[in-house]
């Protein structure tokens, strides 16, 4: 525009320049507010997932007295792979189910072992291996950890006796604050 002299085509490119700007300032406008509200939405995914977990878990739990080990793991292990498999699969899906029913055994194998003489429970545990190491995985567990903590789970299991404690029902999830 300095360079004015009675040429106003110097006008039509200094507006289609600052037209391009501004076009340009809002495509950063609108990714910056898509990814916003991509993370708003991502969140109340998490909360919504994290709130279902919890509420599956305290039903398998409701009325239980648990081996410390089999409840550790379903409050730890199993409550987070199922974050996961809702997260990723959706509740219903075939994963899901899979993970529900693993709980379900889990502590229907702890309360057999609890009674005692039942020669099954090896096998019953050994069934569930894949969907323990599954769970543990999940985790961040690598197979060998697994296979150690399923190596405790079977020692826990062999002995009717094991100490067993009914654990507190979990509370629903507080959103974070950011």
């Amino acid at each position: 525009v300095a360079e004015f002299n009675e040429d106003l085509a110097i006008f039509e490119v200094a507006a289609a320049e600052l037209q391009d700007l501004l076009q340009q300032q809002q495509r950063r406008a609108d990714v910056v507010e898509r990814r916003a509200a991509e993370t708003v939405h991502g969140r109340e995914r998490l909360v919504d997932a994290r709130s279902r977990a919890a509420s599956a878990l305290a039903e398998q739990l409701r009325g239980r007295t648990l081996t410390p080990t089999v409840s550790h793991f379903l409050e730890r292990h199993w409550q987070h792979h199922l974050v996961q498999v809702l997260l990723r699969d959706g509740e219903g899906s075939e994963r899901h189910q899979r993970v529900l029913a693993l709980a379900t055994d889990l502590v229907e194998v702890d309360e057999a072992a609890a009674r005692g003489g039942d020669a099954g429970i090896a096998d019953r545990v050994l069934a569930l291996h894949d969907g323990l190491v599954e769970c543990l995985s999940s985790s961040g567990l690598d197979e060998q950890v697994a296979s150690e903590w399923m190596a405790g789970l079977a020692r826990t299991l062999a002995f009717p006796d094991v100490p067993r404690e009914q654990p507190s029902l979990p509370s629903a999830p507080e959103p974070d604050e950011d």
